[in-house]
């Protein structure tokens, strides 16, 4: 469940945060928006259901022990145990022979295993019981024969020597001032609270915001016309950006593309990915034509100065390191000069403020 919410955030924050580089001005030169294609609905007065934003002491602790505790547990010797069993976790160091000699990745000075995991080779484990602390024990064992890891000894018998250390079990350290001050920041117990604490209240306001703005223009989309024929092809080009974007984004932060990840840990089919997407590039277009539109009912308008001070934030919130960086991509990936997009952004960001100052809460 846990899981699902966090996708569903990175889908929500993906729709907006990447409008720093896809969304369109009110003007043609990104969107191709032309007065006319849109009919606007209500966009002042737009109600929502604004979330909570409280944080609780489990919360708090809830968080403690996942960034601090949990992350810091110990290895303790297992009072009076000095031969190994099925189960335990051992720290020892072993070496590996094949045709009596060494071989590249089969030796460890240092290593934690728990007997019976299965991480390592089949027969490993196994050859370890019954080893006593400090004294050498060796066994044989054969390789897979898809042994990748190493392919030069796939499939090969070899002998391990193994020297068992320690037999220890996990253990998680009090939460004390001593603890927090050797690994964060902080010095004390309630001084770590607070910081949590904060931590967790940006999060929700900045989930709560996120929330409002999709509620609230998702109600605007809605009350609104467009010109099919004029938004058709913008939609066809935003959701090829928009599987570029989230692949970006998931591979990022979740170590896949968005697909895979969709499919395989959210069990939604191809054809539910591909509806996804398509609507998904339907509802952003749409959300940039309402806010072009919205920006020229309004008539506003851009100083010179806000551009420079909105194409700072562009540099350093899309990772670039220079402004020349950053024009440089503006201008290939639309073709017109980058203050022009720059620009168009800034008005957008004007229009989008705009609605959120003016929408009521329930």
């Amino acid at each position: 469940m846990r899981e699902k919410m966090k996708a569903k955030l990175l889908i929500l924050i993906t729709m907006f945060t990447c409008l720093a580089l896809t969304a369109c001005g009110s003007s043609d030169v990104i969107t191709g928006y032309e007065s006319g294609d849109v009919e606007l609905g209500q966009y002042k007065g737009v109600t929502y259901v604004p979330q909570d934003v409280t944080v609780t002491d489990d919360e708090v602790w809830e968080k403690v022990q996942a960034e601090l505790i949990e992350k810091h547990e110990q290895n303790v010797d297992v009072e009076g145990k000095t031969v190994v069993e099925d189960g335990d976790t051992i720290i020892c160091s072993y070496t590996g022979y094949v045709d009596g000699e060494q071989f590249t990745g089969g030796t460890s000075e240092s290593s934690e295993i728990v007997i019976g995991a299965g991480s390592m080779i089949p027969g490993f484990e196994d050859g370890i019981i019954g080893a006593e602390i400090g004294v050498e024990k060796s066994f044989d064992v054969t390789f897979p024969e898809d042994y990748s890891i190493n392919p030069d000894v796939a499939g090969k018998p070899a002998t391990f020597k193994v020297l068992v250390s320690r037999i220890v079990t996990k253990e998680l350290p009090q939460y004390t001032d001593e603890l927090v001050a050797t690994y964060t920041d902080y010095t004390t117990v309630p001084e770590y609270d607070d910081h949590i604490r904060e931590e967790l209240l940006t999060e929700k306001q900045q989930e709560a915001d996120l929330k409002k703005k999709y509620d609230v223009f998702l109600k605007i989309i809605r009350a609104s016309e467009f010109d099919k024929q004029a938004i058709a092809p913008h939609v066809l080009e935003n959701r090829e950006r928009l599987v570029t974007q989230h692949n970006q984004q998931y591979s990022k932060f979740l170590g896949v593309d968005a697909a895979t990840y969709y499919m395989n840990y959210l069990g939604m089919t191809e054809d539910e990915t591909t509806e996804y997407f398509d609507s998904l590039a339907k509802m952003q277009t749409e959300f940039m034509y309402v806010l072009a539109a919205i920006a020229d009912e309004e008539k506003i308008e851009v100083t010179e100065t806000e551009i420079d001070e909105l194409a700072e934030k562009m540099v350093t919130g899309n990772g670039y390191e220079t402004m020349d960086e950053l024009f440089d991509a503006l201008v290939a990936t639309y073709g017109v000069p980058a203050r022009d997009v720059v620009a168009s952004q800034a008005r957008l960001n004007k229009a989008t403020e705009l609605v959120l100052n003016e929408a009521l809460a329930n």
